[in-house]
């Protein structure tokens, strides 16, 4: 295995990964990958691709239309359980050698409904405006942008509690404006 793996096996497997993939397909490589001569050859610069640091944070902005492939090198275990976490319908495929042993690389294929999936944030409506019972709904919100004065999710009063994660790529100040039909509060993690 050592003499196997020390001539850019990795690097060309992901390569072989990458030709396999149709123009529409989004790529994202590891720093390890990204720029590697191996792969550059193997694809003949061919296979677009995004470099994924190894300091990324997930969830990651994807669109939500294309299929993403993710090729992960082994020292980024914790990336791929970031990946695991949020997408869990997702197929991973463990690639090793040919003769049996552990992986050395792994590739993570997100469908359009996975990304979906994780997009916006789910909501809990309460029948009540204090929160108190169990929710009445339960739902994905793909974004926080209603006009419930024809269309209310519940009969008036209602409490809703929405978690997830908001991807804020700029340092600074953010507003959120609500316009409400009758008194509310908003509160963000706990505030």
């Amino acid at each position: 295995f050592p003499a196997w793996s020390s001539f850019s096996t990795a690097e060309t497997l992901a390569a072989q990964e990458m030709n396999g993939l149709n123009a529409q397909t989004d790529i994202y490589l590891t720093s390890f990958f990204a720029g590697h001569p191996a792969i550059n050859f193997l694809t003949q610069g061919e296979k677009q691709y995004t470099r994924l640091d190894t300091t990324a944070r997930f969830p990651l902005p994807l669109p939500p239309d294309k299929v993403v492939v993710m090729i992960f090198n082994t020292e980024t275990r914790d990336m791929l359980d970031d990946i695991r976490r949020l997408y869990p319908n997702a197929a991973i495929d463990e690639i090793g050698p040919p003769f049996g042993g552990p992986p050395v690389l792994f590739v993570a294929h997100l469908t359009p409904t996975d990304i979906a999936n994780i997009e916006g944030l789910m909501g809990a409506y309460y029948p009540t405006d204090d929160w108190s019972g169990p929710p009445a709904l339960v739902r994905q919100d793909a974004t926080l942008r209603f006009d419930w004065r024809s269309q209310a999710p519940l009969a008036m009063p209602f409490s809703v509690e929405w978690e997830g994660v908001l991807h804020v790529e700029t340092y600074g100040e953010h507003r959120f404006f609500v316009q409400a039909p009758a008194y509310m509060e908003l509160y963000i993690g706990e505030e």
